[in-house]
């Protein structure tokens, strides 16, 4: 199957993750401090999540996902995670986008 094919059929089906994956769970209590502070810029974990997934399943499905070195596939991972904690969190964010660089970068240094 092409990747315009997996793509049209991924667009085609529901959501492989139920709705409710993408609806915010009560934070419980007495969270640990680090925890309220990352999600003011990182946004909700259960949304981040399910957004990263989502994208790396779409990296997954590509033709030459399955040739690339594991170095580049990381890259790609968090690649993934950093565009979902700029699209739920917060955007303006830089170290996102400095993060999301260093990605990039570190999958290039691969093709040597």
């Amino acid at each position: 199957m092409s990747l315009e094919d997996s793509l049209k059929q991924m667009a085609a089906q529901p959501e492989k993750l139920p709705p409710e994956a993408f609806m915010r769970r009560t934070k419980p209590a007495g969270r640990e401090p680090v925890l309220v502070e990352r999600e003011k810029t990182h946004g909700d974990f259960t949304e981040t999540a399910a957004f990263s997934q989502n994208i790396k399943s779409i990296f997954r499905i590509a033709p030459a996902y399955e040739k690339l070195p594991p170095e580049q596939r990381e890259s790609l991972d968090l690649i993934a995670t950093k565009l979902a904690r700029i699209l739920v969190g917060n955007n303006k964010e830089p170290d996102h986008w400095k993060d999301l660089a260093g990605y990039a970068k570190l999958g290039e240094e691969a093709c040597s």
